[in-house]
This record gives C-alpha cells, structure tokens and sequence, in this order.
C-alpha cells in the first residue's frame, strides 16, 4: 500500500527500529502506510474508474413487464349487496 502523508506523523518504517516525524507530502508504504491511514494523517491514492456510460431510459411500452406485475383477465366473484 501507497500512502500521502497530510498531517506530519510519527512512525519507523518497515524494517527500521526507530521512528521518526513524517512530513506532510511524504510518501509512506506497508504497515506504515495502513497506520498512517487509519488514524487520518495520509490519504491513498484512489484508483482512477473509466466513466460509465449514461443509459437513456426508455419509454414503459419497450421495457418487458416483469411477469410478477403482469395483469391477467380473472374472472371476480360478484359481490352480494350490503344492507
């Protein structure tokens, strides 16, 4: 893992015994990185996503009905008139 420090740190880097303030702009890796990053003073790099292509809706008569909303022709018993 890759991480920005964004607010000066105080930490040893993987392998090394004694720690030290990281600055703001420096780059940290490892374990380093993912303490950095939990407690808020770095920031990963997030991955670039490709824009997604925005869908027309389409009109009510071209989408399928799903089969659970379809209406079919029943027959309903006739109702006895109230009193």
């Amino acid at each position: 893992m890759e991480a920005t420090i964004t607010h000066r740190f105080y930490g040893a880097v993987d392998g090394d015994v004694y720690p030290r303030w990281h600055e703001v702009g420096d780059k940290v890796y490892g374990e380093l990185a993912h303490a950095a990053v939990d407690s808020g003073c770095a920031e990963t790099k997030k991955k670039r996503q490709p824009p997604q292509p925005e869908h027309r809706k389409a009109s009510s008569a071209s989408r399928p009905v799903p089969a659970s909303r379809k209406k079919t022709a029943t027959k309903r018993k006739a109702r006895k008139p109230r009193l």
